[in-house]
């Protein structure tokens, strides 16, 4: 099976913890905890820069602070690159133009200590897109009271009722099945409603419009 980009919605920024050589296929970063954990069948597109040179890699695994990727892929170059050069997850052109006829992820993972917020994390989509399902979990379920979340489409919530919930004792939200087609000139952002100081990941399942 052919692995699928995985889109981070541009939260992850982090340096190399080490300098790596151009055959170096897996490097320590000084925190690779906002990759979160990455599907078999998943890869995150991610950028290294440092004078004024950039290189695209394709991150397949993620172990504590150590990636495991593809290197010198989408046309660049690998390189050698020095301790504390940035690396970063963006969209690329594979990225945007990867066309599947099963559904695409966006991921958001959301800060260690929640704190309750709307309207976080704006994405636009590189092309119409018809958002299908939404879910959610976390790393320690929350004890105290539920974790409830919340997406938007140009400042208004998709969601009244029921809710991306992960209730007390859980791991992980019951998915939420919509279909909401959101244009090149709309928006997507996050709400976190109520938070249990745990982290939590939220995934948005998404086609491309025509499909």
């Amino acid at each position: 099976m052919t692995n699928r980009v995985r889109t981070h919605v541009d939260l992850f920024r982090a340096k190399l913890a080490e300098s790596v050589a151009n055959s170096d296929t897996s490097f320590d970063l000084d925190d690779a905890s906002g990759l979160g954990t990455i599907a078999a069948t998943d890869y995150i597109p991610c950028t290294i820069e440092g004078g004024g040179v950039y290189e695209i890699i394709h991150v397949y695994s993620v172990a504590t602070d150590t990636i495991t990727c593809a290197r010198g892929m989408e046309g660049t170059t690998a390189l050698n690159w020095a301790l504390d050069d940035r690396i970063e997850c963006r969209l690329t052109a594979k990225a945007i133009d990867e066309r599947t006829t099963a559904l695409n992820s966006l991921y958001a993972t959301l800060p260690a200590d929640l704190f309750v917020f709307n309207g976080n994390l704006r994405w636009y989509p590189p092309k119409n897109i018809v958002l299908k399902k939404v879910s959610a979990w976390v790393g320690i379920a929350p004890s105290v009271q539920s974790i409830i979340l919340n997406v938007r489409k140009n400042g208004v919530a998709i969601f009244t009722s029921p809710k991306p919930t992960i209730t007390t004792g859980s791991m992980a939200s019951t998915p939420l099945d919509i279909d909401v087609l959101i244009q090149t000139t709309d928006y997507v952002t996050i709400d976190c409603e109520q938070e249990d100081s745990s982290n939590a990941t939220i995934r948005i399942d998404y086609i491309p419009e025509e499909l």
